[in-house]
C-alpha cells in the first residue's frame, strides 16, 4: 500500500463500501471484465501482457494463455497495419502526451502467413484482399498506469470493433468520388467540342457582311457560349475537389478571411463594403479551403446587397460543445425561405441577371462537409441573409482516425496512478463471483498479489477508453460509474454512486427502450441496442449500450453491467452516405438540364441561320461545325437525363 493518502471514494469508479474483502472485489472486477463487449488488455511496457480479456480472446483470436507465453508485442503487430514500431511509439507517445490512439487493420493470427511479411512486420498487402482472409477494423487506444513515484508501469488498452464505421465511411469516399468523377466527366466531354463552338462562333461573329437578324441569332450564340464556358470551368474546378483532403493543419480563421477578402479587396473598396469580424477559433482543417469559402461568401453578399443602403457584412464565431458556429450575416437583398436549401444546390441562381453559373454555395457546401461540418442559411433582423457554419474543432470525416485519436488526446485527464486504497467493509460483499477461467485470464505472478491485481484492474475499468461503463444493481442502484461515463455525462461518480436510477440520464424517447434493457438483463442475457442519453447540460446523443447480467452464486443475476460509447460519428456517416447518393443524382439532374439551356440555344440557332439563306463556303462550314457539335452535347445530355430516369 502506498504511504500516499488514500484517494477519496469520489476518485474511485465504484463504492469502496461494496466489498467485504480485496478477493471479492477482485472477483467483482473480474466479473465485470468479463461483461464486456470491447477489447481490454494491460501490458507491461516492454509488451509482456498482464491481463487479456474474454473479449480480447474473442476479437483478436489470441488465447490469454497464448498471449502470456508470448508477449504479443511482436507477433499481433506483425498482423496489423502498425508495424514493429508500434508498442514503443505508444510508450513515448503516452509518456508524453497520456494516450496514444489510432485506427489500424487486426488480421486473423495466421494472415501474416498469407503475405510476404516477416514475422516482425505488417503484411506488405492489406488481408482484406486477399481471398478467404476477413480483417477487422479495430479502434485502440490507450493511456498509462503509473506507481506513486511516476513510473510508468503497465498500459491499459482498449479496442473496439468499427469495421462498420468504416466500411461506411469508405461507401461515403465513393459517393463523393463518383459525385465528382460526374462533374469532370461532364466537363471533359464539353471541352473539346466547345473548343470547337467558340472558334467557330467567334468566326461567324467576325462576318463583315451580316443581316441585323443573322448578327442578333449570331449574338445568342456567342453569348450562350461564354457562359457555357464559364459553367464547364466551374464543373471542372469542383470536380478538382475530389482530390482535396482537409489538412491536418491549424488554421486561423481570422487569417483564413482576410486572405479571402484580400484576394477581393478592390471590389470591397469599390462598393463601400462594411465588414466587421468578431474573434475567430482555430480549427484542424484545410486553409485554402477555408479561405475560399470566405471569399464565395463576401462575393455572394456584395451581388445581393440592396442599392440603396451600403453593404454590411458581420461575421462572428461561439463555441457549442467540441465544434463551433460561425455566423457570416449581411443586409442585402434576403432570400426567400423557400429557396434556401435550393441555392446550396448546384446551378440554382436566385438572379440570371447578376450573373454566374450558381456553383458558389455548392463549393461552400462541400468544403464545409469536407471538414466533417454543416451550413444552412437564415434570415436575420436586418433583412438579409445569415449564412450558418457548424466545424468540428479538430479534423474533418476524411481524417477520421487523426481527428478522433487529436481529440481524445485534447482530454485534460490526470494519469492514473495505481495506489487504490483498501476497500473497506460493507454489504454487499458477495456481489458477484468471477466466472470460472476470469482469473485465468490474468498473468500467474499477479495472481498471487491480491493488492496489486486489484490495483490493476480498478486501473482497467478507469482506463476503458471512451467506454462508460456502469453497474446497477437489479433495483437499479449505481454501484459503478467511471472516467468515461463521467466525462460522456458530465456527472462524477461520486454524485451518482448509491443513487437510485441516479438521475435522468436517459432521454425520453429512449425510456421504453432502456427498461427493455434491464430486464432482459435481469432476465440473465444480455441486451444490445442504441439508445438516446442526456448530458448534464442538456444534450441529447445516441449511444451504443450492451447491457449484460452480473451473476452471483448459483449463476443468478444480482446486478447488470452497462457498457456505452457515443455513436453520434457513426449515426452522422450514414446520415451522409444518404445524403451524398441523393445529391449524387440531383447534382446529376441539375448539371444536365442546365447544361442543357446553352447548348440548346446555340443549336437552335446555329439551325436557323444555316436556313436562312446562302453562305459563302467558309461561313457555312463555321455554321455546320456549331450546328454539329451542339448536337452532339444536346444528345449526351439527353443520354445522361434518360439514364438518370431509368
Amino acid at each position: 500500500m502506498s504511504d500516499q493518502t488514500p484517494r477519496e471514494a469520489s476518485s474511485l469508479p465504484f463504492d469502496p463500501h461494496a466489498f467485504a474483502c480485496v478477493e471479492d472485489a477482485n472477483d467483482f472486477l473480474l466479473a465485470v471484465l468479463d461483461c464486456l463487449d470491447c477489447g481490454l488488455i494491460a501490458l507491461r511496457p516492454n509488451g509482456e501482457a498482464l491481463y487479456w480479456s474474454r473479449a480480447t480472446e474473442a476479437l483478436t483470436g489470441v488465447s490469454a494463455a497464448s498471449a502470456f507465453d508470448d508477449p504479443p508485442g511482436e507477433r499481433l503487430y506483425a498482423s496489423s497495419s502498425l508495424g514493429t514500431g508500434g508498442l514503443k511509439d505508444a510508450v513515448e507517445q503516452i509518456l508524453e502526451t497520456g494516450r496514444w490512439a489510432a485506427e489500424l487493420d487486426l488480421y486473423p493470427p495466421d494472415a501474416v502467413a498469407h503475405s510476404d511479411a516477416t514475422s516482425r512486420g505488417a503484411p506488405s498487402t492489406p488481408m482484406r484482399d486477399h481471398p478467404g482472409v476477413a480483417s477487422k477494423r479495430l479502434y485502440v487506444e490507450r493511456t498509462g498506469l503509473y506507481d506513486p513515484t511516476g513510473e510508468l508501469v503497465a498500459i491499459a488498452g482498449v479496442a473496439m470493433d468499427v469495421t462498420a464505421e468504416a466500411d461506411l465511411m469508405g461507401q461515403l469516399r465513393a459517393s463523393n468520388e463518383r459525385l465528382f468523377n460526374f462533374a469532370r466527366t461532364s466537363a471533359e466531354s464539353f471541352e473539346g467540342p466547345l473548343r470547337g463552338i467558340e472558334v467557330a462562333a467567334l468566326g461567324l461573329s467576325s462576318l463583315a457582311a451580316l443581316d441585323e437578324r443573322s448578327e442578333r441569332w449570331i449574338g445568342h450564340m456567342v453569348t450562350s457560349t461564354d457562359r457555357l464556358s464559364v459553367m464547364v470551368s466551374d464543373l471542372l474546378a469542383y470536380a478538382s475537389l475530389a482530390g482535396t483532403q482537409t489538412g491536418a493543419e491549424q488554421v486561423n480563421l481570422n487569417d483564413a478571411l482576410n486572405e479571402g477578402l484580400g484576394a477581393i479587396s478592390a471590389v470591397i473598396e469599390d462598393t463601400g463594403t462594411e465588414i466587421q469580424i468578431g474573434r475567430l477559433p482555430t480549427i484542424q482543417g484545410d486553409r485554402s479551403g477555408m479561405r475560399q469559402v470566405f471569399q464565395n461568401l463576401m462575393q455572394n453578399a456584395i451581388k445581393f446587397r440592396r442599392d440603396t443602403i451600403p453593404c454590411q457584412v458581420h461575421v462572428d464565431a461561439e463555441a457549442q460543445g467540441a465544434s463551433w458556429h460561425l455566423t457570416f450575416a449581411d443586409n442585402g437583398m434576403g432570400i426567400d425561405p423557400a429557396q434556401r436549401e435550393r441555392v446550396l444546390q448546384p446551378f440554382r441562381r436566385l438572379n440570371p441577371d447578376l450573373g454566374g453559373t450558381g456553383l458558389g454555395l455548392t463549393f461552400c457546401r462541400q468544403i464545409i462537409e469536407q471538414h466533417d461540418g454543416e451550413i444552412s442559411l437564415s434570415g436575420n433582423g436586418a433583412g438579409g441573409t445569415t449564412v450558418h457554419i457548424t466545424i468540428p474543432a479538430y479534423g474533418g470525416s476524411q481524417l477520421v482516425a487523426d481527428r478522433r485519436a487529436a481529440a481524445n488526446l485534447q482530454t485534460e485527464r490526470q494519469p492514473y496512478v495505481l495506489d487504490a486504497q483498501e476497500p473497506a467493509d460493507g454489504t454487499l460483499g458477495h456481489l458477484a463471483q468471477a466466472p470460472p477461467g476470469s482469473h485465468d485470464r490474468v498473468r500467474p505472478e499477479l495472481r498471487a498479489d491480491p493488492h496489486l491485481l486489484y490495483q490493476l484492474l480498478v486501473g482497467l475499468v478507469q482506463n476503458a477508453g471512451r467506454y462508460a461503463m456502469t453497474v446497477a444493481t437489479l433495483d437499479n442502484d449505481i454501484v459503478m460509474f467511471n472516467r468515461a461515463a463521467e466525462e460522456s455525462l458530465g456527472y462524477t461518480a461520486a454524485e451518482l454512486i448509491g443513487r437510485h436510477k441516479g438521475v435522468d440520464l436517459v432521454a425520453e424517447e429512449s425510456a421504453s427502450a432502456v427498461e427493455t434493457g434491464i430486464s432482459t438483463a435481469a432476465s440473465g442475457k444480455a441486451w444490445p441496442g442504441t439508445v438516446m442519453v442526456r448530458h448534464r447540460d442538456g444534450q441529447v446523443f445516441p449511444v451504443r449500450v450492451n447491457a449484460a447480467p452480473l451473476k452471483g452464486p448459483g449463476a443468478q443475476p444480482v446486478a447488470i453491467v452497462g457498457l456505452g460509447y457515443d455513436v453520434s460519428f457513426e449515426v452522422r456517416l450514414a446520415s451522409q452516405l444518404e445524403q451524398s447518393n441523393q445529391r449524387l443524382r440531383e447534382f446529376a439532374s441539375a448539371t444536365a438540364h442546365d447544361l442543357a439551356e446553352p447548348v440548346r440555344t446555340i443549336r437552335r440557332f446555329s439551325e436557323l441561320l444555316a436556313e436562312s439563306g446562302d453562305w459563302e463556303h467558309d461561313s457555312a462550314q463555321l455554321i455546320e461545325t456549331v450546328a454539329s457539335e451542339s448536337a452532339a452535347l444536346d444528345d449526351h445530355i439527353s443520354e445522361v437525363l434518360g439514364g438518370l430516369e431509368r
